[in-house]
């Protein structure tokens, strides 16, 4: 079947999309080194259920190199679901000031972001309009090391900018109320 469009390495005119495959295809860090120049082109990167994937390996994917330099991404999807080992707080907050076209993140699974992440990523929504985020959709299910604060700070965003998924980590804040 040759109309097989999903998220393949294919590079349109003004958007260069990377997803599964080929990022299982890429085996060590050279691979990944190589494939780091086309960050900053990068609009939509799709490395969900890749749980093996390194912190070192998601920088390289969206700093174009193995440290946490800022630089402006034209990432506008991100999707991260069961990142679990390369997805980290200090991951994540490096990138948010880089990510101002970004739309749509989707972190779900990412049991290690703690409250740190989700209050910061939160706060954004405080900005004046011309500050505040391009961010309108957040998945935020099933991450485990999300606690009350962070959960608090989420739903308290206003809705009108930012549509929320927070599934299967209602059951932890049962009590959590302060």
């Amino acid at each position: 079947h040759t109309h097989t469009h999903t998220h393949t390495h294919a590079r349109t005119r003004t958007h260069t999309y990377l997803g599964n495959p080929p990022l299982p295809l890429l085996s060590t860090v050279e691979d990944l080194q190589a494939l780091s120049v086309l960050a900053p082109r990068l609009t939509h990167l799709d490395v969900a259920h890749s749980p093996n994937l390194s912190e070192i390996a998601l920088c390289l994917l969206l700093f174009g190199r193995p440290t946490m330099t800022r630089t402006t991404s034209a990432l506008r999807t991100l999707l991260l679901r069961d990142c679990v080992n390369g997805l980290t707080d200090s991951l994540l907050l490096s990138y948010w000031p880089c990510a101002l076209h970004l739309v749509t993140l989707d972190v779900s699974g990412c049991i290690k972001l703690t409250d740190s992440s989700f209050k910061m990523l939160a706060a954004a929504f405080d900005r004046p309009p011309a500050r505040r985020p391009s961010l309108r959709l957040l998945d935020v299910s099933n991450c485990t090391g999300m606690g009350a604060r962070g959960a608090r700070a989420l739903l308290d965003t206003d809705s009108r900018f930012l549509q929320l998924r927070v599934i299967g980590i209602s059951d932890q804040f049962d009590g959590e109320r302060n």
